[in-house]
């Protein structure tokens, strides 16, 4: 994850996480090897303890509007700092629920990308489109690419046959 300033140099960038599963938690992971990532929140419905993360407990009981509510207060903390936000927030058998409305996005700038991972299930950015990039009148963007590792398949076979090898590694142990 990088950016490029008017001058030309790269700049630190703060990583947003909406959710807590396995696609936040690789995310994550990421974004803490990175060398440009410079902060990482993560804003999850349940409590993590992770060295170098930012982890932040959203209510799973409370109303859709005041989680978006909170999420906004979260994102709005930094508007200077050019922000990634992974939306990745859903539960199994269930339409993932806008965390992001318009008027959250009408608040940032053209520091923030978006980009909803969650968009199958419903999507948390309330206007996104399967393999769409839209720059929001605010300068905000917001993409999605359905179908990542097709994209790119040589690094998702790598990615696989690392999760299988340490999988059967530790299934030996047992």
């Amino acid at each position: 994850v990088s950016t490029q300033s008017t001058g030309g140099a790269s700049d630190n960038v703060r990583v947003v996480l909406l959710g807590g599963g396995g696609v936040a938690c690789a995310a994550m992971e990421a974004a803490l090897k990175s060398p440009v990532c410079q902060s990482i929140v993560v804003l999850a419905t349940r409590e993590r303890s992770v060295d170098g993360v930012d982890w932040r407990v959203n209510d799973r009981t409370a109303p859709i509007d005041q989680q978006a509510d909170s999420i906004c207060r979260v994102l709005l903390e930094h508007l200077d700092q050019p922000t990634v936000v992974l939306c990745t927030a859903r539960r199994n058998n269930q339409v993932a629920p806008i965390l992001v409305p318009e008027t959250t996005l009408q608040k940032l700038n053209k520091n923030f990308c978006f980009i909803d991972l969650a968009l199958t299930e419903g999507g948390n950015v309330e206007s996104s489109g399967h393999d769409e990039t839209i720059i929001h009148a605010s300068g905000a963007i917001v993409s999605n690419t359905s179908g990542f590792p097709k994209k790119r398949p040589q690094a998702a076979s790598t990615k696989w046959s690392s999760v299988t090898r340490d999988f059967i590694l530790n299934e030996l142990q047992v």
